[in-house]
């Protein structure tokens, strides 16, 4: 008699093969979304990390501008806090390991660097007349309580204005001042810090004078740093050439106003778990960091910065 049809045994050997042909087909599937993820989470840090190292480095160029001071800059503010004191250096940093000074921001992530910024900024406004201890601006654009740094080329003066947006108005005579050749450059400090968010993620934060009163202005620059390493370029005695990079717990205070350039490194770490394939520990800042639990992937970028506008 002719057989017609599967048996039951290899109907169950066809089920199994195909059974076996299908989680072939969804392990490459998942390996493929997994290698997707991570390229994506790839690149995704290494824009982060590129338009953070940025930010920072456009600030560390200006550090330290203050027009052109040869009988040195004179500090009108009234405020003895070191976000205001460019006088004596244009960059302080902190790091792990030192008692953290008052302008390091609550809420810094253990294990993180802090650095403080100095420098007159852009726009820079044109003077019309100076009489007494008023400043009249060409076209205006002062901002009452607003800090602004005054160059005539012989000398400097960094004052708080006690005036309005037609000009400024200081606690002193401004008549020593050559009106035709004053600019006016607005005063800017930024503090580049990490921190924690509510939700647990981590971010790069800058803090800042609002430009209108001695109040923060704190945002986040950047999400997904969950690390900053500062190391210091300082030129050595008599020289301008960079003998020794240093972590800020290793410098004077002396050494700040000898800081030719910045190494930053930042640790980057992805917002989206399980794209990591092979996590794996991660050496940053002297430590070595254990593999990402939740399988974040990590990434160290590092750059070096030259100030433009070193202390003399």
């Amino acid at each position: 008699m002719r057989q017609r049809g599967l048996s039951l045994v290899e109907l169950l050997v066809a089920m199994v093969l195909g059974l076996l042909l299908l989680a072939g087909v969804i392990e490459v599937v998942l390996g493929s979304k997994r290698s997707y993820q991570s390229g994506i989470a790839l690149a995704e840090l290494q824009e982060t990390g590129r338009f953070a190292l940025e930010a920072i480095a456009q600030d560390l160029r200006n550090a330290g501008f203050m027009g052109a001071c040869p009988g040195g800059l004179v500090n009108a503010v009234g405020s003895e806090v070191a976000q205001y004191t460019l006088e004596k250096s244009g960059i302080e940093g902190f790091g792990s390991g030192m008692a953290a000074p008052a302008w390091v921001p609550n809420g810094r992530l253990a294990n993180t660097d802090a650095v403080l910024l100095r420098y007159a900024s852009n726009p820079v406004l044109e003077t019309k007349s100076i009489a007494g201890n008023r400043l009249v601006l060409a076209a205006g654009g002062g901002v009452a309580d607003a800090f602004y740094l005054l160059s005539d080329q012989q000398s400097c003066l960094l004052l708080r204005n006690a005036g309005s947006a037609a000009g400024l108005l200081a606690d002193r005579s401004l008549e020593h001042f050559l009106a035709s050749a004053t600019r006016v450059y607005r005063y800017r400090y930024a503090i580049y810090w990490v921190r924690r968010n509510d939700d647990g993620t981590t971010g790069l934060f800058v803090t800042d004078n609002s430009q209108t009163s001695f109040k923060p202005n704190t945002e986040e620059l950047v999400n997904g740093v969950a690390g900053m390493s500062l190391r210091y370029g300082v030129a050595g005695a008599g020289s301008e050439t960079v003998a020794a990079y240093r972590a800020a717990r290793e410098m004077t205070a002396s050494d700040w106003r000898r800081v030719r350039t910045v190494r930053v490194s930042l640790l980057l770490q992805s917002q989206t778990r399980e794209v990591d394939e092979a996590p794996a520990s991660l050496k940053f800042d002297g430590r070595t960091l254990a593999p990402n639990a939740e399988r974040r992937l990590r990434l160290v970028m590092s750059s070096t910065i030259a100030l433009r506008n070193p202390s003399r």
